[in-house]
């Protein structure tokens, strides 16, 4: 078997070769990380602005789940509010 520095052409097909994957992987993981950093740069989702409305249902949900969970810790004060 043939050592690569017995041989230079094999060195450098085998350099070659190294700087081929390198230049693919470089190629092909930078528009990835750019497509995660346009994901980021997105404005804050319509649900935590305060100004919209909210259906009835889960008004009525909420207020349900608040007085269950009060009455679980006993608190009757804030059962009743």
């Amino acid at each position: 078997m043939l050592s690569a520095q017995s041989n230079p052409r094999a060195f450098t097909l085998v350099r070659a070769l190294v700087l081929l994957a390198a230049a693919f992987l470089i190629v092909f993981a930078a528009p990835t990380h750019a497509q995660k950093n346009k994901k980021d740069k997105n404005p804050a989702p319509a649900a935590q602005n305060p100004l919209t409305n909210v259906p009835e249902n889960h008004v009525i949900d909420v207020a349900i789940s608040e007085m269950l969970a009060f009455w679980q810790i006993g608190d009757g004060e804030k059962m009743h509010k």
